[in-house]
């Protein structure tokens, strides 16, 4: 269902955030990050993409980039 949402609207910001929480949530990680960075890349400005990835990071077990997310979104945030 929301790969054919994200087909109708490719600019959504929020679908692709959307899609990469399920697609972590099914087991599919690499997607789903693929998914959240490129939201990221969508709108800039957003730091939602950018605390999910440190969730979904930190889930992973891998801190280093789970703190280096965290750093981008809170830099965003303050802006």
């Amino acid at each position: 269902m929301l790969d054919g949402l994200v087909r109708e609207a490719p600019y959504s910001t929020g679908l692709y955030v959307q899609r990469g929480v399920a697609q972590f949530g099914l087991g599919r990680a690499a997607d789903g990050i693929a998914d959240l960075e490129h939201a990221a890349a969508l709108d800039p400005g957003l730091d939602t993409p950018w605390r999910v990835l440190a969730n979904i990071y930190q889930r992973m077990g891998n801190a280093e980039a789970a703190q280096a997310a965290n750093r981008q979104a809170e830099g965003l945030s303050k802006r």
